[in-house]
């Protein structure tokens, strides 16, 4: 805490205020790159101080330990994206679209959101490191992963009441199914894709849409007999 009081004595008042309005951004995005490139064990607290300019002392006036800055960067990076894909699920949408339509559309935002996205790293870390750090995967999952499937297993059970999908799926089980080729691209994308080099037409932006959007219709639209 002394070198905290020694940089803020050190530096002039206004640009301390500004300073210090700006810091826990500064901090968050620097969290988030260094989860992304090294992993959450191999992130020390210092080395995102140091990313961020500050000491490593600055951390600790705002965030308790690497838990909370783990769980900041999810709750004011991540999960916001999944608030803002709710309101307009529910107020973007044109309440007459299909139900294959609006789950397609949400699809899509979470691929250039998220998913196809630097953003697609934490879920990459998430699901490498959760059994040895079970507290930072609960805070993905409670904050990103349940209210996102529960927006695809709604638009799932609208189109079972319209008649559009098969009522002999099981919406939860299907919404992790309709998802998983997102999670699937972006994990290939930031592992295997750098040593595969016959890959490059199944990482292909455009054929990669094209053939998830066949498989989901095929998939969905399909009537029972």
């Amino acid at each position: 805490m002394e070198a905290v009081k020694n940089e803020l004595e050190a530096t002039p008042p206004k640009r301390r205020r500004r300073r210090k309005a700006a810091r826990p951004q500064e901090l968050l995005e620097a969290a988030m790159a260094l989860f992304i490139e090294r992993g959450y064990a191999a992130t020390r607290l210092e080395d995102v101080a140091a990313r961020a300019g500050v000491v490593k002392g600055t951390i600790y006036l705002y965030y308790a330990d690497k838990l909370a800055l783990f769980t900041a960067v999810v709750e004011q990076v991540i999960a916001p994206l999944i608030g803002e894909d709710e309101r307009w699920l529910t107020e973007g949408v044109p309440g007459d679209a299909a139900p294959f339509d609006r789950l397609w559309l949400l699809l899509k935002r979470w691929g250039e959101r998220i998913f196809h996205t630097p953003l697609g790293g934490l879920a990459k870390l998430v699901m490498a490191e959760a059994s040895n750090f079970p507290e930072m995967a609960t805070v993905y999952h409670d904050r990103v992963i349940h209210p996102a499937m529960a927006l695809v297993e709604r638009v799932i059970i609208d189109g079972q009441k319209r008649g559009d999908f098969p009522v002999t799926l099981q919406p939860k089980a299907t919404a992790r199914l309709v998802v998983a080729p997102l999670l699937q691209r972006s994990l290939w994308l930031s592992s295997f894709a750098v040593v595969c080099s016959e890959a490059s037409e199944a990482l292909d932006e455009e054929i990669f849409w094209a053939n998830y959007r066949l498989l989901l219709r095929d998939g969905l639209l399909h009537r029972a007999e």
